[in-house]
């Protein structure tokens, strides 16, 4: 491994890593300090041992463009030298930071780098009142990508004409969410890809204990006076919790749609944010629901409905973290017969990865998605295309190294290949769908924009089956 290599990314997690690559980096400065470009620290202990150590470091990072840091308000107290050395790194585009307070808001006011992204990730659960990331005047120029907790930035005449990326946290003290669409939209217009999030700590916070669907309706009222208030269609990514997203209440299409489903009320509000909002691709993420089969077959069944009867062309369902005993092959047939008929799907995905890797997965759910994979290469998956005229392909992954890929055979309209694909390669098709879930600023500061077409699939050829159909 060379040099450049070896020091083009550092992670820090304990005081030996610190030690090491303060000894290592000192042994020859003139020609390792210039290789530096990113630096994670991921652990309070890592500065513990001796903080001079991170400060003589930063000081010498003069080239260094990605810095990622969690604890961060914790990390700040340790040294107060590390704030101002942090805020002279002039070459710094890139910075996320996590678990950050008082003295981290403070920091930003005397930031010096010009930076393209910003992370910023607060954690309430110990604070004794609501902290709000404060407006950015000096970056706004600057800024294409932002992530951080809503505050009084709404508040202020400042535009940020070139942020296309932002991610906004939901503030976990109140039970509305303010998401005035008139001031994001004037703040941000600019924006193409838009993350909704609950705030990381927000079940600790008691208040939040009502029905999540009340947030929404203030808000959406708001939102549905200001009628002039739109992304004008710019808009390629728009993912959040169904009712933020159904709070919006935005009239502008969207290219790709990501609904996060936490509850049976969720999807009760799902079918009016589908007719609301106009989309071509869509990726439903269910998490944990209350049992109850017949519930979800219904709801399931009108969603698949109102699908089938819009213009998405691309579909995927992704079992994030349903650990009801309840689902069965039977729930997902009732999708895809709801979905029968349909001129315009191109593209079905079902993914239940996520919830396999769950280490409380329940047992039902295993067998649940062995007969799923069994009866898919049977015959559901040929009756999945014989029911949906358009359909070219179907992909059904069961762990991060196992995906299946059945392709329509253009020549002969009767069979469907399939084929065992990685990871790595199912990653790339998605991407060259259009489907790709975006990947947040976190280790690099970067929120990557995965729908751009980018990439070739290889299949494994010696692996591909004909069925008929």
């Amino acid at each position: 491994m060379g040099l450049a290599t070896l020091l083009r990314d550092i992670e820090l997690r304990s005081p030996e890593d610190t030690q090491w690559l303060h000894s290592f980096m000192f042994a020859d400065p003139t020609t390792r300090f210039p290789l530096l470009k990113a630096l994670r620290i991921y652990n309070a202990r890592a500065v513990a041992y001796d903080a001079s150590h991170i400060v003589d470091i930063l000081q010498q990072c003069k080239v260094l463009e990605k810095l990622f840091i969690s604890p961060t308000e914790k990390i700040l107290k340790m040294d107060s030298r590390i704030t101002p050395t942090i805020c002279g790194l002039t070459s710094l585009k890139y910075l996320t930071l996590e678990i950050v307070g008082e003295r981290t808001f403070s920091m930003f006011l005397h930031l010096l780098p010009p930076l393209t992204s910003l992370s910023v990730k607060p954690d309430n659960r110990f604070q004794s009142r609501r902290l709000f990331c404060p407006p950015l005047p000096h970056m706004a120029s600057t800024l294409t990508s932002l992530e951080f907790c809503p505050s009084p930035i709404f508040d202020s005449d400042i535009q940020y004409p070139h942020v296309i990326n932002l991610a906004l946290y939901s503030d976990p003290y109140t039970t509305q969410c303010h998401l005035d669409l008139q001031a994001l939209t004037y703040a941000f217009p600019n924006v193409t890809t838009l993350s909704l999030k609950d705030c990381p700590c927000a079940p600790f916070v008691q208040c939040l204990e009502v029905d999540r669907i009340d947030r929404a309706l203030l808000p959406r009222s708001h939102n549905i006076s200001q009628k002039c208030a739109t992304f004008g269609g710019k808009l390629r990514y728009l993912e959040g919790p169904v009712d933020l997203v159904w709070a919006l209440a935005l009239s502008s299409p969207v290219q790709h749609l990501v609904l996060i489903i936490d509850s049976t009320q969720d999807l009760l509000r799902v079918r009016d944010t589908l007719n609301e909002i106009d989309t071509c691709r869509l990726t439903l993420k269910l998490n944990s629901l209350i049992p109850g089969y017949d519930f979800h077959a219904t709801c399931l069944r009108d969603i698949a409905q109102a699908i089938a009867a819009s213009s998405v062309s691309h579909v995927a369902i992704c079992f994030n973290a349903w650990e009801s005993g309840d689902i069965t092959s039977a729930l997902l047939i009732t999708i895809l017969d709801a979905l029968s008929g349909s001129l315009s799907i191109a593209y079905m995905e079902i993914d239940p990865s996520a919830a396999m890797k769950s280490v409380r997965v329940s047992e039902q759910f295993c067998i649940f998605n062995a007969a799923l994979e069994q009866s898919l290469q049977e015959s559901l998956a040929q009756q999945t295309f014989t029911n949906l005229p358009c359909l070219r392909y179907l992909l059904y992954t069961t762990s991060r190294n196992e995906t299946i890929l059945w392709t329509r055979n253009m020549d002969e309209e009767s069979a469907a290949i399939m084929a065992h694909v990685t990871w790595q390669e199912s990653g790339l098709f998605r991407a060259s769908e259009g489907m790709n879930i975006k990947v947040q600023p976190g280790r690099d500061g970067e929120l990557t924009d995965d729908s751009d077409d980018s990439g070739k699939l290889c299949l494994h050829t010696s692996q591909t089956t004909c069925l008929c159909m």
